[in-house]
């Protein structure tokens, strides 16, 4: 303030200058501008970069109004860092599937002293999915047992998979490999695996294929593997076949009681206890006056 001061004296007068100079006194906090701070959408696997600046003001002269930057709150794993001076806010690459959101509190703070100011403001960080994540089965392998003679569209096992990215990243889609023989089929969004053709076990046991998980990456899908392998039971659909016929022998009228005459042989190509063969004799005489072995075949006189 420029003060003038007269003074006079019977006609004489002077006139004198008084120069007021106030001094700043740190009164202001700092202020962050009107829409500085605001939420941000970064998407993950991103390089180091800048991804905003925040700006503060502070009407104080000198260092009542320097204002430095810092990252006060939120920044968790160190992910996030800003420049001192500028107010820059830089981010490392993010992982959307560890921390898909960071609430971080940036502080403005001037130099005044002896007790420097502060003010601050949130800015909300929203980690953008990628589709870095293959689909994962719950299961490393997947094994079921039908009966060789089961109908069509017969419910055989249901194979699961998820995928950690989010929404269409995540949406998963089944088919098969590796299975030629079209005997099987899947719901390509449930994973149920049915019947898709009529089986022989006597002509093969065992099918063994692959299910396929693919995401719905738009430009960079990605897939994953599981081995599948279905075991035809046995069914009792087959009838004991004599290994040749007729049976002939010649018996001798010396021959002792008990004395083995031949032995019948019969196969049956089913498995387990429907492949076990018992032995008798048909439309049996009362007066036979042979036995046979029910195990064994062996006919002796009796």
């Amino acid at each position: 303030y420029i003060v003038p001061v007269y003074v006079t004296d019977k006609g004489q007068y002077d006139v004198a200058t008084i120069s007021v100079r106030v001094t700043d006194v740190n009164d202001h906090t700092p202020e962050f501008r009107p829409g500085a701070c605001y939420p941000l959408t970064v998407p993950e696997n991103s390089d180091l970069a800048v991804i905003h600046t925040v700006t503060a003001t502070d009407p104080d002269v000198g260092a009542n109004g320097e204002i430095t930057y810092s990252i006060t709150a939120g920044n968790i794993g160190n992910k996030f860092s800003i420049d001192l001076h500028t107010g820059e806010l830089s981010a490392r690459p993010l992982d959307r599937e560890t921390q898909p959101r960071y609430h971080l509190v940036i502080t403005a703070q001037d130099r005044g002293a002896p007790s420097p100011l502060s003010g601050s403001c949130n800015v909300t960080v929203i980690v953008e999915d990628q589709n870095d994540n293959d689909p994962r089965f719950i299961k490393p392998r997947y094994s079921a047992t039908i009966p060789e003679n089961v109908p069509l569209e017969t419910i055989v096992l249901t194979v699961k998979a998820a995928d950690a990215d989010l929404g269409v990243n995540a949406k998963i889609v089944y088919s098969l490999a590796n299975e030629s023989q079209w005997l099987f089929r899947i719901d390509n969004r449930t994973g149920v695996i049915t019947t898709a053709g009529l089986f022989d076990r006597e002509r093969q046991d065992v099918y063994e294929f692959q299910v396929v998980a693919t995401d719905g990456g738009r430009y960079d899908a990605r897939s994953q593997k599981v081995p599948v392998q279905i075991t035809i039971g046995d069914v009792n659909d087959n009838k004991p076949v004599f290994t040749h016929y007729p049976f002939t022998a010649d018996v001798s009228p010396s021959n002792q009681r008990g004395h083995d005459i031949l032995r019948v042989t019969a196969v049956d190509n089913d498995k387990g206890t429907n492949a076990d063969i018992v032995y008798s004799f048909f439309n049996e005489p009362p007066s036979n006056k042979f036995r046979i072995n029910p195990n064994t075949g062996v006919v002796t006189e009796f």
